[in-house]
């Protein structure tokens, strides 16, 4: 903070310069002694203090922050933000904890929490508990607080969702680029828009076309610039490759809204539709061409057409090594979609 250039003394009433020094003060919390350093303002007249309520000039302020982060405790802003992502106001979010109409108030001004409030702050900050939380006592807050918090609780739920499948899908597809990823680096908002892409051109795709045509793509890609699109493993199947993975990636597509889904009785398995338009940008012009011709080729084949075709036409198969991974080694000796 900048300091006036001159400031009236309460203490002898003449306008001074102040003058600021820093000093270690001893400050009781709870029974535990912690030393501050904290600054004074004095009068150059009287030399008498001047009081000051900013951060920094005040030894109780520093010493709490202290035994915050000594005892791992919420500071202020952070139980101010916790509440504002549900949309409450400090009266009806204090309610809803089961606390006195104005404690959240005393604490988000700095006033410090009991153990038992401070652990219950700390599980309100996530959606799932303070569901459990709300669900055991709604009646605390009006109807109009009930219909805000709720939405923003479905919110927050939805969110929390999508980054729980975004970290299973990350350490899933977390490979060190080689051989067997085609040296590309799996990048999932790439990969994502990759599969959009494939649903804008041919809708809808069976699964064995969504695990089938990224190979085929790769593979033409790899041996085209010796880099693939998507940085996926592909496994030797017993009907040809296959992603490996795939399951959880679909899962996460679908989840995510970046596709639609449904099972397919009594055919082939489960159709995926378009649903999210993809970023086109996030392709050359070269490669949209590619994912096109490959996609509408291979998307007007029955699943077991394409795994008929995919099991002769992508090199390294092999029924001795069904289950191992296939390496894009074997893409030099490809001969698909030379036309």
């Amino acid at each position: 903070m900048k300091l006036p250039e001159k400031e009236l003394c309460p203490e002898c009433d003449e306008w001074t310069t102040p003058d600021v020094m820093e000093m270690e003060e001893k400050v009781i919390v709870r029974k535990e002694k912690f030393t501050v350093k904290v600054k004074k303002v004095f009068c150059t007249n009287c030399k008498k203090e001047i009081g000051m309520a900013e951060s920094g000039f005040d030894e109780k302020e520093i010493a709490y922050d202290l035994y915050r982060r000594k005892h791992n405790y919420l500071f202020p802003e952070d139980i101010k933000r916790i509440r504002e992502k549900y949309g409450l106001g400090q009266k009806p979010f204090s309610r809803l904890l089961g606390f006195g109409e104005i404690t959240i108030h005393l604490y988000e001004k700095g006033a410090l929490p009991d153990d038992t409030h401070i652990e219950m702050l700390k599980l309100a900050g996530d959606p799932e508990n303070i569901k459990v939380i709300y669900e055991n006592n709604k009646e605390a807050i009006s109807e109009t607080d009930r219909q805000a918090f709720e939405k923003k609780l479905d919110e927050l739920l939805v969110e929390k969702r999508k980054n729980k499948l975004k970290e299973i899908i990350l350490d899933t597809f977390n490979y060190e680029p080689d051989i067997y990823c085609g040296f590309r680096k799996f990048i999932l908002d790439y990969v994502v828009n990759f599969f959009k892409l494939m649903l804008k051109i041919h809708s809808p795709l069976y699964t064995t076309h969504m695990v089938k045509i990224p190979c085929y793509l790769d593979f033409i890609k790899f041996k085209l610039e010796q880099t693939a699109f998507t940085g996926f493993r592909y496994v030797i199947g017993k009907h040809g490759p296959f992603l490996d993975g795939y399951d959880k990636f679909l899962c996460y597509l679908v989840d995510t809204g970046a596709a639609d889904s449904i099972l397919d009785f009594p055919g082939d398995g489960k159709l995926y539709f378009f649903k999210e338009e993809p970023d086109l940008s996030l392709f050359s012009e070269k490669d949209l061409q590619l994912i096109k011709k490959v996609t509408e080729k291979l998307g007007v084949l029955t699943p077991t057409q394409l795994s008929e075709r995919s099991h002769k036409e992508i090199p390294g198969w092999d029924e001795n090594k069904i289950g191992q991974l296939l390496s894009f080694e074997y893409a030099k000796y490809s001969k698909i979609f030379e036309d």
